[in-house]
Order: C-alpha cells, then structure tokens, then sequence
C-alpha cells in the first residue's frame, strides 16, 4: 500500500488536470508543439506509473478487480 501511495504522489496532478482543462476548454488556443511534446516525453512515464500502481494494487487486493477491464495489457500479471 505504501509504495502504491509513494508512486501516486511522484505524480504532478495538478498539471495533469490542468493539461485536461486547457485541451477541453481552451482548445481553441493550444499550442500544436506543447501537445506534441507532452504527448512524447510526458505520457510514456505517466503510463508506466499508471501501470505500476495498478499492478500492484490489483496484486495487493487494494483495487476491486470488477472495476478494470483486465485486457492484454495486464496479462504480465
């Protein structure tokens, strides 16, 4: 549980959300490079932590497995 909780506040949510926010409301004003660059170099790492904490929350019995779809992508557990 706690290295759960130790990945998911190595997380920056508040630029999460804000990147969320800006796509939905302000879409009109994006920056086509910014999008780009986020979409290379900030999504690979966010997805692999995404992983890792619900891995081993599924692994951990923390998670309620009903709630993910269990597809391919979680076939290394």
């Amino acid at each position: 549980m706690c290295e759960t909780k130790s990945k998911l506040t190595k997380l920056d949510l508040r630029a999460i959300k804000g990147m969320r926010n800006r796509i939905v409301h302000d879409y009109q004003n994006l920056d086509s490079y910014i999008i780009f660059d986020a979409i290379q170099k900030d999504l690979p790492p966010l997805k692999e932590t995404l992983y890792e904490v619900i891995s081993s929350g599924l692994k951990n019995n923390i998670f309620d497995t009903s709630y993910f779809l269990l597809s391919t992508t979680f076939s290394r557990l």
